[in-house]
């Protein structure tokens, strides 16, 4: 054989019985199996991407305080656009109040890291004072029955529950009279006292200025007394109503609710459920811009915040909020 032919022949067998990829692989083994995400298991303390529990401190979406989880505030909606517009309704209304010295005039201030909150009622209608001066005795009771307060009752015992405070607050004030008969209205300074005589609130604070009520308004409502104009009798569709320059007397109503993205003051009336915007059944809610606001507030405006109720710990997250931003 020709020594040159030998020599191909023998490279060729030498191909095919190395380990070298000449010749058939293997199947390759399966790939071991992936690690677990960092962050523990859902049952030990972490989430499969985040490191936390909602148990345990955070939530698989966010992270969170211990306990709770961050979630969006909802404020009342718009009325539908095609619903038919609401007859405006001229309720009583107490005498008007003059401008305060020392406030400014204009300008206003704004708290730095507040967040948006609504304060939730614990019943799914408003009351109605109805032909009666009472709304400084309904909107204490309305605040006493929102969170994180747990007052509660009947359309009817709310509405007897507020003439009992009007009554009270009109033996306490300095105007001449009393209800019943005499249907001068009252102060919610007076009203206030009464509520706590009745131990329905340990105690309350007079907001000083728009700034401390913002403050105090974050963890409860409180109640503000303030010209009324005549277009306020009527929110648009939206629940917003406008300050104009024709005082037709003083209200008192409740304040529930900030949103400081939009810069609105969010508040809750005694005339019924058919007035404003609602959130589910429970109507009567409004909003102003804090510009507005703080001209009511100019003029003579008034707000007492109810001491915050010793709770257990279920109900520790009454209040709904979310980071402002």
């Amino acid at each position: 054989m020709n020594w040159k032919i030998f020599a191909i022949l023998t490279l060729i067998c030498s191909c095919l019985m190395a380990p070298s990829g000449c010749g058939p692989q293997p199947t390759p083994n399966p790939p071991p199996n992936p690690p677990a995400a960092q962050g523990g298991t859902v049952g030990s303390g972490g989430s499969v991407g985040i490191g936390g529990t909602t148990a345990e401190g955070g939530s698989s979406a966010v992270a969170g305080a211990a306990g709770s989880t961050v979630a969006a505030v909802v404020f009342p909606s718009c009325n539908d656009v095609t619903a038919k517009a609401k007859p405006i309704v001229r309720h009583p209304l107490g005498p008007k109040r003059h401008a305060i010295k020392g406030r400014p005039r204009a300008s206003y201030q704004i708290v730095g890291g507040l967040r948006n909150v609504f304060h939730a009622s614990n019943v799914d209608f408003c009351t109605d004072q109805g032909s009666i001066g009472s709304c400084t005795g309904e909107a204490p009771v309305q605040i006493w029955a929102t969170s994180p307060f747990l007052g509660a009752g009947t359309f009817a015992s709310l509405n007897q529950l507020a003439y009992d405070v009007y009554s009270g607050a009109t033996k306490r004030d300095n105007i001449r009279g009393v209800w019943p008969p005499d249907d001068t209205g009252s102060f919610g300074v007076y009203a206030m006292q009464e509520m706590v005589a009745r131990g329905l609130f340990s105690g309350f604070k007079s907001a000083q200025s728009f700034a401390e009520l913002q403050e105090l308004g974050q963890a409860r409502g409180c109640i503000v007394g303030t010209n009324w104009t005549d277009t306020m009798f009527a929110p648009d569709r939206c629940g917003q109503i406008h300050v104009s320059v024709t005082i037709e007397g003083s209200h008192e109503w409740g304040v529930v609710g900030w949103d400081f993205d939009k810069k609105l003051v969010w508040g809750q009336n005694s005339w019924g459920d058919e007035y404003g915007v609602k959130i589910g059944k429970h109507g009567g809610y409004f909003n102003l811009t804090f510009g507005d606001f703080v001209r009511l507030w100019n003029d003579g405006g008034e707000a007492e915040c109810p001491d915050l109720p010793v709770l257990s710990p279920a109900n520790d997250n009454a209040v709904q909020f979310r980071e402002a931003g």
